[in-house]
């Protein structure tokens, strides 16, 4: 049907609330006698509707200015593709895991749900409870799924499967937390090459907003043997062995040395924290802390515990780490989280250590002498049975000391180490060894001293599209490093732990003592385009000024002050 208004009205094809008039228009379907003609009708048609008079009289001669014959105005045919009958398919869609997902919920995690979409049926997974890295390793079965056309042409270019992603809230709707695009593999009969688990990427209003572990099979279902339906837990689909990773019994050391920089959550300071690790599943829970103002390190700095990860690190899930804070009644609020996506920085192989650190002993000459080896970090050195260290540098004592200190002093080492010719002459020309002058922190040029343990930043709260992971939002750090190795398969003892020889990373008192050398560059304060600096330190709750002994007038300080 076709409707207008009034009769002096243009008809059009959708119905309007003030539409009077209607009529029918009747369609005839035109079969082609030559399967090879065109389906396109090339019809030479009138002056368009929204020509100017000048265009339109124009239109009308020909190029040697004659009237061109009158053509009527003709509507073209509408091109139609009729197929006699659909295709039916079967989609297994294998939802494996999803990681660093968006944080709907005020505790920092979420409550993820995935629910698949795919042509016109759409189903969903279980909800996991609190958590950025669910895994829900599900195996969802679409059956009779109809497509029109050519099976061939469909496997050239199959369709999509939207899997949208959603935080689950007892009261209200949903909250989205992104959407991933992929596409199966067709499958028409007789192909056995196996699906391949990928890493498709979640987007949130054109953001990333985590990753989809999946792959996605197409069978055409048509008489054909379908391979068997993958193993069942409880009423539900997994995903099957041949898909799923290969899994290895791995064990993870975990070195808890102590937390950093805590601020103050839920208006309360956080006075005794636990550290709670978790990893395939596996959680693993430090002592609280009693006072972190006191002493803001664990008692128990080395822990361990075995998982079945993955063989390939492709597959490998993140390593979470959280925060919590120990309050009255019983109270243990999430104070911040992080994720740690791969755990390959953090990987050894201590049988291979074992042997290199045997070959360096055999090369320094020790032979089949009792050794103890420390693999965490001193992985380069040999200890000898009566304590000598191999590769360590030999003291020597020498004349040159006394020599220095009657010649030069400590500020023509100076000159001379930061390349100023002229005051550093005399000492360069004695032959003495220069110091090295670091221009920048020493953080830098340290690898930020994560020599025995990093600081990983926690992260707390709703997480919103246009937020990034700044480390100044950071609501404290957790310090502490990992160690990630497999275990053997046939059940032999164990490899010697690598997070064994720690320090001891209880209060202890000590002396600091800071020598400021040199302050340039300092921007002028006062009218006269001068300042009048002073120094003033900070360690923790330590502070030391000392105003009294400002040097008056000057952008420039040369100095030699040692604060203790």
């Amino acid at each position: 049907w076709y409707q207008r208004r009034v009769r002096a009205t243009k008809f059009h094809l959708k119905q309007r609330t003030m539409d009077m008039v209607r009529r029918r228009r009747w369609h005839r379907k035109m079969v082609a006698d030559n399967p090879d003609a065109d389906a396109i009708f090339i019809i030479d048609p009138t002056s368009d509707a929204h020509e100017s008079k000048e265009e339109k009289e124009g239109s009308r001669k020909d190029s040697t200015g004659g009237e061109k014959p009158f053509l009527p105005k003709v509507q073209a045919p509408r091109m139609f593709i009729t197929f006699k009958e659909p295709h039916t398919y079967q989609l297994r869609a294998y939802i494996y895991q999803a990681r660093d997902l968006f944080s709907a919920d005020p505790s920092g995690l979420s409550d993820p749900y995935a629910r698949v979409v795919f042509s016109r049926q759409s189903q969903r997974t279980k909800i996991l409870n609190e958590t950025l890295c669910p895994t829900w390793d599900r195996t969802l079965v679409f059956e009779e799924v109809e497509f029109y056309g050519n099976p061939t042409m469909l496997a050239e270019s199959p369709p999509i499967v939207v899997v949208e992603l959603f935080d689950y809230d007892t009261v209200g709707g949903s909250d989205f937390l992104g959407r991933a695009i992929a596409t199966p593999i067709v499958k028409l009969g007789g192909e056995h090459q196996m699906a391949k688990l990928n890493w498709h990427p979640i987007t949130r209003g054109g953001e990333p907003a985590g990753e989809l572990l999946g792959a996605f099979e197409l069978y055409l279902n048509e008489g054909a043997e379908l391979p068997f339906m993958p193993p069942t837990r409880g009423d539900v689909y997994q995903v099957p062995s041949g898909i799923r990773p290969v899994m290895q019994l791995t064990r993870i050391e975990v070195l808890t040395w102590g937390v950093r920089h805590m601020k103050k959550f839920q208006l309360a300071a956080v006075n005794s924290p636990s550290i709670e690790i978790e990893c395939g599943g596996v959680v693993l829970s430090t002592i609280k802390i009693k006072n972190a103002k006191k002493n803001p390190n664990f008692d128990t700095s080395s822990m361990l515990f075995d998982v079945f990860l993955p063989v390939e690190e492709l597959y490998t899930p993140p390593l979470n780490i959280r925060l919590l804070d120990h309050r009255s009644f019983g109270v243990k609020p999430l104070v911040g989280t992080h994720m740690i996506k791969s755990l390959q920085e953090y990987r050894r192989d201590p049988v291979a250590m074992v042997q290199t650190i045997r070959e360096k002993m055999l090369e320094s000459g020790f032979g089949d002498a009792e050794y103890s080896i420390d693999m965490d970090f001193a992985e380069s050195a040999v200890v000898a049975a009566d304590g000598a260290v191999a590769g360590a540098p030999a003291t020597s004592t020498s004349s040159e000391e006394g020599e220095f200190k009657e010649d030069v002093d400590w500020w023509s080492k100076y000159y001379s180490s930061s390349g100023n010719e002229q005051l550093g002459r005399v000492y360069r020309e004695k032959g003495y060894e220069n110091m090295v002058v670091f221009e920048e922190e020493l953080e830098n040029y340290f690898d930020n001293f994560t020599d025995l343990a990093q600081s990983f930043p926690l992260f707390h709260g709703k997480r919103h599209e246009d937020e990034d992971l700044d480390e100044d939002k950071a609501v404290g750090y957790f310090k502490g490093t990992f160690r990630v190795y497999p275990l053997p398969a046939d059940g032999s003892d164990p490899p010697p732990r690598m997070l064994k020889n720690v320090p001891c990373n209880q209060l202890v008192e000590v002396l600091v003592r800071v020598y400021i050398v040199k302050a340039f560059e300092l921007q002028p304060q006062d009218p006269n385009g001068l300042s009048d600096p002073y120094l003033a330190l900070k360690l923790g709750r330590f502070k030391v000024k000392d105003r009294e002994n400002y040097v008056p007038r000057t952008c420039l300080l040369h100095l030699v002050k040692c604060s203790s």
